[in-house]
């Protein structure tokens, strides 16, 4: 296969792709590379692109601190309340979702002066699938991308 075009080799599905694949990286013009996909993968965790934190939040404390965070408030007795110290970094890509509320509220409260509308900076989770998709746009605004019934209050 060493005579072979990469556009006539035959196509891997993402399900099927191991840590020991190779990928061809073309370094910099001249200078072809193999890279696996496990090194990919590294690089993207490494922050060098983005930092992707998805946490399962059981109790009633978490500081948020990545750049795009997957968070998911789970606990059907006790009201999670996170609050974030400061502004969601510029950016900064977050979804939170509620998979158990139980007979509780759970609230997510923006920090420093950053708000959910203009308004608002704090939101409310009162039942499972309640979710929330936001860009942060400035120190002061989150843009809300999607709003499937969360309450915002101050």
């Amino acid at each position: 296969m060493a005579d072979a075009k990469i556009s006539e080799l035959g196509n891997l599905t993402g399900a099927n792709l191991a840590g020991t694949d190779e990928f061809v990286v073309n370094d910099g013009g001249a200078t072809t590379v193999a890279i696996t996909a496990a090194e990919v993968l590294n690089y993207i965790n490494a922050g060098l692109l983005f930092t992707v934190n998805t946490v399962t939040v059981t109790d009633a404390t978490y500081a948020p601190t990545a750049t795009f965070e997957v968070i998911n408030l789970n606990h059907a007795s006790v009201p999670i309340a996170i609050t974030y110290a400061a502004a969601i970094p510029t950016g900064s890509v977050v979804i939170i979702f509620a998979t158990d509320n139980g007979a509780s509220s759970h609230t997510v409260t923006l920090g420093g002066s950053q708000t959910w509308d203009a308004t608002n900076n704090i939101a409310t989770f009162n039942a499972a699938e309640d979710y929330i998709v936001i860009v942060a746009l400035s120190a002061t605004r989150v843009l809300i991308l999607v709003n499937n019934s969360v309450t915002l209050s101050t």
